[in-house]
């Protein structure tokens, strides 16, 4: 049977072949684009903007694939006048932007650039050894994957307490072991000592 075509706005920053090899159902198309294609669906790693201008280009297109978790790069206007599906990843890389969330939490905290650059630099004493995150109060303020794999790892460092917003009610935040509190984005920047935003652009 003849192939389904996908129209591959980007490299997706991985090896060509490879990429070939697991998508062999289908016909991969790639860029540049200078005439019109018959894509079946087109795919972007969330590098750049998905304008009407590209998708004008794959007039047969009926999926979007989002190799990403954001969608604010795409024209959502101009997929619905095309009755394109938009496709994204939700859960993609939650726990690695978790954990750098986390590291970079530390980084502040403990001064770890500076006394990095003082130590390559023959020195040693760089400050009076910085904060813990032990005993403060954190905030993460969107609790979707993101945010509630964050509030995950900090509950490791023994934080006086987890505090949270979301646009809906979220019971697994209140549960054991987080014990976290849902509060208003007010009463939120007024008590935290660490405030982490895990919210969409848009």
């Amino acid at each position: 049977p003849r192939k389904r075509k996908i129209a591959m706005l980007q490299d997706q920053q991985l090896d060509k072949e490879e990429v070939v090899s697991t998508l062999s159902n289908f016909e991969l198309l790639w860029p540049p684009f200078d005439k019109e294609t018959d894509a079946w669906a087109v795919a972007t790693d969330g590098r750049g903007q998905v304008t009407e201008e590209d998708l004008a280009k794959h007039p047969s297109c009926k999926f979007l694939s989002v190799a990403f978790v954001g969608t604010n790069h795409v024209d959502h206007e101009a997929c619905k006048k095309r009755g394109i599906t938009i496709m994204n990843c939700p859960d993609y890389s939650s726990r690695t932007v978790a954990e750098l969330t986390v590291g970079l939490t530390l980084s502040v905290l403990r001064d770890i650039p500076r006394a990095e650059q003082t130590l390559r630099n023959g020195g040693w004493a760089v400050s009076a050894g910085g904060m813990e995150i032990h005993n403060k109060s954190i905030a993460i303020v969107g609790l979707g994957d993101i945010g509630f794999r964050c509030a995950e790892l900090f509950s490791a460092f023994g934080p006086k307490e987890l505090i949270g917003w979301s646009r809906r009610q979220k019971p697994r935040f209140a549960e054991p072991p987080l014990n976290g509190r849902q509060l208003g984005l007010e009463e939120i920047f007024e008590r935290a000592d660490i405030v982490v935003l895990s919210v969409l652009l848009t």
